[in-house]
């Protein structure tokens, strides 16, 4: 085996883990924008979107303060985890070509490490959610289809934050040992994680969609507010992101 090769497997397979920890995060948070409508603020239903739209303004507030330090803890925690529990894990790899390697089971460990951080982030939001659901829960909307949408929100966003993370240190394990082969534990978090995060795509989609319908142009301070608030969290989130999943990288050997 020349030299060449045996520096050539760990970059190939560093670029197929850092190409999928540019975590979905950012999408979904960064989908927290609303943009104004043309509703008469007066209607029935403006007057609970506007109360909608205080909740969803407190939420954002907690999740671009408190809530993203704290889930930038849990994220370090994760990362701790990996370095305490099994460093250097996939350092044998290192040795292999690229015909010795899954780069499929490589990427499919490289996205269960994002999505973990993910999780890990947005678990810490959990009471924020909470609270936004019961606020939400005692606006009247005249619009019979407004509580399917918020119900439906609701529902997928509390579905996501519960899921059960991984064991990282486990099917890295298992991928060191067994480097052609997807692990166990890859193959069963990632059929549940991914549908989770579309769907609470899908739903917070709506639900900004319900928001925007019936705001009115004189919340666009609010709005805009709104926004900021939203894209400060994403951008803090996926800068965690990127941070810890490179740290875990290299906690468990893999050389850039």
């Amino acid at each position: 085996m020349s030299t060449r090769r045996n520096g050539s497997a760990p970059r190939q397979r560093s670029c197929q883990f850092r190409a999928v920890a540019a975590s979905l995060l950012t999408c979904l948070l960064l989908g927290l924008a609303v943009t104004p409508g043309h509703a008469d603020a007066q209607t029935t239903n403006g007057q609970a979107d506007a109360g909608a739209l205080q909740a969803y303004h407190r939420y954002l507030s907690v999740l671009a303060g408190p809530v993203g330090a704290q889930g930038a803890h849990r994220a370090e925690a994760v990362v701790t985890d990996v370095s305490d529990g099994c460093a250097d894990a996939l350092a044998p790899t290192n040795r292999l070509s690229p015909g010795q390697m899954d780069a499929s089971a490589f990427s499919a460990f490289g996205a269960e490490v994002d999505d973990t951080l993910t999780l890990a982030q947005i678990s810490a939001g959990l009471p924020a959610l909470g609270r936004l659901s019961a606020a939400l829960s005692r606006l009247s909307w005249p619009d019979g289809a407004a509580g399917g949408v918020i119900g439906r929100f609701l529902t997928a966003e509390h579905h996501l934050v519960k899921l059960a993370p991984p064991s990282l240190c486990a099917d890295a394990t298992t991928l060191g040992v067994a480097p052609l082969s997807e692990p166990a534990g890859t193959r069963r978090f990632l059929p549940r994680y991914r549908p989770a995060m579309a769907a609470a795509e899908s739903a917070l989609g709506a639900f900004r969609a319900l928001l925007s319908r019936y705001a009115s142009t004189g919340e666009g301070r609010l709005l805009s507010s709104i926004n900021l608030l939203a894209a400060r969290y994403a951008r803090n989130a996926a800068a965690t992101n990127r941070t810890a999943a490179g740290t875990i990288l290299t906690e468990l050997g893999i050389r850039s």
